[in-house]
Protein backbone atom coordinates (compact mmCIF):
# COMPACT_ATOMS: atom_id res chain seq x y z
CA UNK A 1 0.00 0.00 0.00
CA UNK A 2 2.82 2.41 0.83
CA UNK A 3 4.26 1.88 -2.67
CA UNK A 4 0.88 2.69 -4.19
CA UNK A 5 0.58 5.84 -2.11
CA UNK A 6 4.11 6.87 -3.05
CA UNK A 7 3.41 6.23 -6.73
CA UNK A 8 0.14 8.15 -6.55
CA UNK A 9 -2.01 5.17 -7.54
CA UNK A 10 -3.78 5.06 -4.16
CA UNK A 11 -5.75 8.22 -3.40
CA UNK A 12 -8.01 7.05 -0.57
CA UNK A 13 -7.26 4.89 2.47
CA UNK A 14 -10.11 3.48 4.56
CA UNK A 15 -9.34 2.42 8.13
CA UNK A 16 -11.59 1.12 10.86
CA UNK A 17 -10.09 3.48 13.45
CA UNK A 18 -7.17 5.88 13.19
CA UNK A 19 -5.45 4.17 16.11
CA UNK A 20 -5.23 1.04 13.94
CA UNK A 21 -2.76 2.65 11.54
CA UNK A 22 0.22 1.61 13.65
CA UNK A 23 1.10 -0.11 16.90
CA UNK A 24 2.79 3.05 18.14
CA UNK A 25 0.91 6.35 18.30
CA UNK A 26 3.82 8.46 17.04
CA UNK A 27 4.32 6.21 14.00
CA UNK A 28 0.60 6.38 13.24
CA UNK A 29 0.57 10.16 13.44
CA UNK A 30 3.65 10.42 11.21
CA UNK A 31 2.10 8.00 8.71
CA UNK A 32 -1.16 9.95 8.67
CA UNK A 33 0.71 13.25 8.23
CA UNK A 34 2.72 11.78 5.34
CA UNK A 35 -0.42 10.55 3.59
CA UNK A 36 -2.14 13.91 4.01
CA UNK A 37 0.89 15.74 2.61
CA UNK A 38 0.67 13.47 -0.44
CA UNK A 39 -2.99 14.40 -0.89
CA UNK A 40 -4.33 10.99 0.18
CA UNK A 41 -7.85 11.05 1.61
CA UNK A 42 -8.10 9.10 4.85
CA UNK A 43 -11.49 7.74 5.80
CA UNK A 44 -11.89 6.42 9.35
CA UNK A 45 -14.97 4.29 9.95
CA UNK A 46 -15.85 3.58 13.57
CA UNK A 47 -18.86 1.44 14.30
CA UNK A 48 -21.18 2.53 17.08
CA UNK A 49 -24.50 1.06 18.10
CA UNK A 50 -27.14 2.27 15.66
CA UNK A 51 -24.92 4.50 13.56
CA UNK A 52 -21.51 4.90 11.98
CA UNK A 53 -19.02 7.70 12.36
CA UNK A 54 -17.28 8.43 9.08
CA UNK A 55 -14.60 11.09 8.78
CA UNK A 56 -12.66 12.30 5.74
CA UNK A 57 -9.41 14.08 6.57
CA UNK A 58 -6.81 15.95 4.56
CA UNK A 59 -3.75 18.04 5.42
CA UNK A 60 -5.97 20.90 6.59
CA UNK A 61 -7.91 18.65 8.94
CA UNK A 62 -11.48 17.45 8.87
CA UNK A 63 -13.10 17.73 5.43
CA UNK A 64 -16.36 15.88 6.03
CA UNK A 65 -18.03 13.96 8.83
CA UNK A 66 -21.25 11.98 9.10
CA UNK A 67 -22.97 10.15 11.93
CA UNK A 68 -25.72 8.00 10.53
CA UNK A 69 -26.55 4.45 9.62
CA UNK A 70 -25.16 3.13 6.33
CA UNK A 71 -26.07 -0.15 4.70
CA UNK A 72 -22.44 -0.68 3.69
CA UNK A 73 -19.06 1.01 3.65
CA UNK A 74 -19.60 1.65 -0.06
CA UNK A 75 -22.66 3.76 0.74
CA UNK A 76 -20.66 5.80 3.24
CA UNK A 77 -17.80 6.29 0.77
CA UNK A 78 -20.21 7.31 -2.00
CA UNK A 79 -21.76 9.97 0.24
CA UNK A 80 -18.31 11.16 1.33
CA UNK A 81 -17.16 11.40 -2.30
CA UNK A 82 -20.23 13.44 -3.23
CA UNK A 83 -19.76 15.78 -0.28
CA UNK A 84 -16.05 16.32 -0.98
CA UNK A 85 -16.70 16.83 -4.72
CA UNK A 86 -19.40 19.40 -3.91
CA UNK A 87 -17.01 21.16 -1.55
CA UNK A 88 -14.28 21.29 -4.19
CA UNK A 89 -16.60 22.84 -6.78
CA UNK A 90 -17.39 25.73 -4.43
CA UNK A 91 -13.75 26.90 -4.50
Amino acid sequence: MQRGIGAGTIQTVVVWKLDRLSRRQREGINLLADWCERGVRVVAVTQHIGHSLVRVLNLGGLVWESRKTYASINDALAEADQAVAAELTTY
